[in-house]
């Protein structure tokens, strides 16, 4: 009987979450988990992993930011993110501080300037940024994917 039930909640499941394509299950699992919890849009949390880390864990770039959402360890320590190779943790701390960002700035492209380069921008270097462009569209590609 035990078994019967396992498997048919794990259809259930995987009706309700299929899997985005390109995107490891594990990863979009915790967007799904904490874009529920925080608000933020599970495709945005992807289309950011996939442009800062290309969805590789354990991602380390040149000046030190880690893990699939590239948190700088004093940005991870100032969201409590113990463990920024974490996927969940990692994606929990960048969920908020993209929330946190979106507030501070009003609005969304401006949050990921922010989030990308630690600062505000004027409006031009927002709407001429190329990581902005690149999260934005790969939010579009990863939003009608799933």
């Amino acid at each position: 009987m035990l078994p019967a039930m396992i498997l048919h909640y794990a259809l259930w499941w995987m009706s309700r979450h299929p899997p985005v394509p390109g995107v490891p299950n594990r990863v979009s699992t915790a967007a799904e988990t904490v874009s529920r919890q925080y608000g933020v849009p599970a495709p945005l949390l992807l289309a950011v992993a996939k442009v800062e880390s290309r969805f590789h864990t354990y991602a380390i770039s040149p000046c030190g930011a880690r893990g699939i959402m590239q948190l700088m360890p004093s940005t991870a320590r100032l969201l409590h993110v113990k463990n920024a190779f974490n996927i969940k943790e990692s994606m929990t701390g960048a969920a908020k501080y993209l929330l946190r960002l979106s507030w501070h700035f009003g609005g969304v492209k401006q949050a990921l300037f922010a989030y990308n380069t630690g600062h505000a921008g004027t409006s031009w270097q927002v709407n001429h940024s190329g990581y902005v462009h690149a999260v934005l569209h790969n939010y579009r590609l990863l939003g009608a994917a799933s």
